[in-house]
């Protein structure tokens, strides 16, 4: 029982198309984050760095260029390194080519002894170069440090852009991580993004556009060695002649080869430890609920909002979710993956749309083939309340007539007999006038009602309308007052009219209590021609006002009285005033009466 209440409970409860659109949106992001598409996300990483607003530079560092096709002679490089000494730096990293090194036997141990002098002057051998250890004597005995920074060849984009710093591999530091260490006191793994691979520890670094540091051309330094203050600076000097693929890496700014030297990817990746701002990638249970969201937004937008609707929330996902994306890495350094997201939306997109047409287009066959037998019904309905009223109103003025003559020739009838002839002809009339007003619902639920205009004096019109239901007011012993204003002649449908003011006329009348007044007023008032008819009678509650021109509506009490009614004769005078192009209304208090206003213009 209890679980036969659970399912009944889940069966009323749950809407299955909300449960579906969350299963599509679950299975699409499972399936779209085992994708591969770290090419298309190294993309949007190069396009979030070339985008990002200026970084912070540490003044500690100092570039030195050397622009020569060819590495200078030891004999000057000594004299230069003599002079930087002299200026007591904190640091001073050569990054040597040592294949290019040109000078006697002499000058090179000159050289060696200098670096294994200084603990605080380092030479680094340009990557994919001969290492000391190989070039032979005097180069073996000198201490080298390897500057790691890894290009993506071979893992994640696979697109040759340097993006990643190596502080330490199989328990070697970096130099860049020994001499950042000084400063900030921390170790490889302590710093922000850094993330263990295997033997070693990296670290996404914070580039920082082309040409941002200060440098000093060799050339300068050697002929003039005062002209830097290089005191208390960390130095790096390196090559920068674009006649070497080596002294250049591949960045997210450009994809020219001589763009970003090598030289300032040092002190690139130095800056970034010391401001210890390196980049964290959000973690596979972040990129997954940013996918699943992502595509439970397109989902809902593709099955549930009109397309342009649709359209416009998915732009503004895409737009939003970039935003975040790019915010985030530039103020904060998180990396949010953004490729997988970005191919939810396209899919979901994509793939639910001919879906979504498919049932619309089917629904579009049905409501077409449901309309035309609508039409055909209509028209079947149509037809068959012409003939019907056609057919009836003939006899029921064949019984009327007859009944009128019977009453007017015959003086021996007994009074019950009149009374039945009254009785008969009265239910004859109103057949009529209920025949004449289903056709008259006809004739405007087809469109077919026209309005034959032709000037009229409006106040002669409702005199004709006043005289044909004095019979009926007087059965009541109810006094019809007029006050007209006189008033020029408009252009009117006066057979239109004259159905709504002999509608409105009439309703005062059946439901005033006997010896009441009536009033019927005209006059002009800002180029409108106002008609009032005004009763004593029970009025109409104010909950009901708003519904009184609805078709077939008939208010509580006129459906307990006696008085005979379609609630049909308010709407189709609505509808003939605003054919009019005017307007009526109703102001009614109850036990007090009720007043209807009539506006129509003077100039139609």
């Amino acid at each position: 029982m209890y679980i036969q209440n659970v399912f009944n409970f889940l069966k009323n409860n749950i809407n299955y198309g909300r449960v579906m659109r969350v299963g599509f949106a679950i299975v699409i992001s499972i399936i779209i984050s085992k994708l591969n598409l770290d090419f298309v996300e190294g993309w949007t990483y190069n396009a979030r760095v070339s985008l990002q607003t200026p970084q912070k530079i540490s003044d500690k560092i100092k570039l030195i260029s050397i622009k020569q096709k060819q590495t200078p002679l030891l004999k000057d490089l000594l004299e230069t390194l003599e002079a930087i000494k002299k200026q007591k730096p904190d640091h001073f990293v050569y990054l040597a080519d040592l294949e290019l090194l040109k000078g006697n036997r002499e000058e090179k141990s000159q050289f060696v002894n200098f670096f294994n002098e200084n603990p605080n002057f380092h030479i680094s051998t340009v990557p994919q170069k001969k290492t000391a250890q190989k070039m032979g004597h005097p180069f073996n005995k000198l201490r080298t440090r390897e500057l790691h920074a890894t290009s993506d060849k071979y893992s994640f984009a696979k697109d040759n852009v340097t993006r990643r710093l190596i502080l330490t591999a199989f328990n070697k530091e970096n130099i860049i991580q020994t001499i950042a260490s000084n400063y900030t006191n921390k170790s490889a793994k302590s710093y922000s993004g850094a993330y263990k691979y295997y033997d070693s520890i990296q670290l996404y670094f914070k580039y920082l556009p082309p040409k941002s540091f200060s440098s000093i051309a060799f050339s300068d330094l050697l002929s003039a060695p005062e002209i830097s203050d290089l005191s208390n600076k960390i130095i790096f000097m390196g090559a920068d002649n674009e006649y070497s693929s080596t002294d250049y890496i591949k960045s997210p700014y450009s994809k020219s080869r001589t763009e970003y030297t090598f030289l300032e990817l040092q002190a690139t990746l130095l800056n970034t430890l010391l401001s210890d701002s390196g980049i964290s990638r959000s973690s596979p249970w972040v990129n997954n609920i940013s996918i699943f969201v992502v595509a439970l937004i397109t989902v809902f937008s593709v099955f549930t909002l009109k397309p342009i609707t649709g359209l416009y929330i998915l732009f503004a996902t895409f737009f939003t979710f970039s935003s975040v994306g790019y915010l985030a890495f530039n103020f904060f350094g998180y990396w949010i993956d953004m490729a997988h997201s970005f191919l939810a939306i396209f899919l979901c997109y994509y793939f639910f749309i001919p879906y979504r047409l498919i049932k619309e287009n089917k629904k579009s066959f049905e409501y077409q083939e449901h309309n035309k037998m609508l039409s055909k019904v209509e028209e079947l309905k149509t037809n068959f309340m012409r003939m019907m009223s056609h057919d009836l109103k003939t006899p029921l003025a064949r019984i009327q007539g007859l009944t009128d003559v019977v009453t007017s020739t015959s003086d021996n009838l007994l009074p019950q007999q009149k009374d039945a002839l009254k009785s008969i002809s009265k239910s004859s009339f109103e057949l009529t006038v209920f025949i004449e007003t289903i056709l008259d619902l006809s004739r405007v639920e087809s469109n077919e009602v026209k309005l034959q205009l032709h000037s009229k004096d409006i106040n002669a019109v409702l005199t004709q309308v006043i005289k044909k239901c004095e019979f009926l007011a007087k059965e009541k012993n109810i006094s019809i007052i007029t006050e007209f204003e006189p008033m020029f002649s408009i252009k009117v449908d006066e057979s239109l009219l004259k159905q709504v003011f002999t509608n409105l006329i009439e309703n005062a009348i059946k439901y005033s209590p006997a010896d009441s007044r009536i009033l019927v007023s005209s006059e002009e008032f800002n180029n409108q021609m106002i008609i009032q008819v005004a009763d004593q009678g029970k009025g109409i509650d104010e909950e009901e006002q708003c519904h009184i021109f609805d078709k077939f509506f008939r208010s509580r009490d006129a459906k307990n009285s006696t008085t005979a009614g379609s609630g049909l004769g308010l709407y189709l005078s609505k509808y003939f005033v605003e054919l009019h192009k005017g307007s009526i209304q109703v102001d009614s208090d109850e036990n007090k009466g009720s007043t209807f206003t009539v506006n129509l213009p003077m100039n139609l």
